[in-house]
């Protein structure tokens, strides 16, 4: 079967519409805690364990590349905004969360050894609080003009 015309428009009616942006971890968690960035029921609840979630914060330290989170613009009828709801890296935004919150002791780091036994609210080095913080999430938005089975 040849592909007409008809599949062209067709295909620009369902591509997905995104930009890429990038974000401080600060920023993100600030977005989360004030539920402009939601985890919406559909995700699998937080299954990392601590090793994992430290081993994760460690990477950041050292400046491991991370994948981008994306999120699903939407509008809120309850909020009367828009909001953003996270449909890949939920783990990874749980474990900023819970290490900036002072839930997650860092433990068994090989490589940055120094900062075992420390939370984000008990480091002692103003340098290793802001370079966590200060450090850049990129991030996919998924826009709300995009499909509308998508959004709904």
């Amino acid at each position: 079967m040849a592909v007409g015309n008809d599949f062209s428009v067709r295909l620009k009616q369902v591509r997905v519409k995104k930009k890429t942006i990038t974000r401080t971890i600060r920023d993100v968690i600030a977005d989360l805690q004030s539920a402009k960035i939601t985890i919406p029921s559909y995700q699998r609840t937080f299954v990392w364990e601590t090793d994992k979630q430290c081993r994760f914060i460690e990477s950041i330290f050292m400046d491991i590349p991370i994948p981008p989170l994306f999120l699903l613009e939407k509008f809120s009828d309850e909020a009367s905004t828009t909001i953003f709801e996270i449909i890949d890296g939920v783990q990874r935004l749980t474990t900023l969360e819970n290490f900036y919150g002072g839930k997650l002791r860092l433990s068994n780091l090989d490589t940055l050894s120094d900062l075992n036994q420390t939370t984000f609210p008990t480091l002692a080095v103003y340098f290793w609080r802001g370079k966590l913080i200060s450090s850049l999430l990129k991030v996919i938005l998924i826009q709300k003009y995009s499909l509308k089975s998508l959004v709904d």
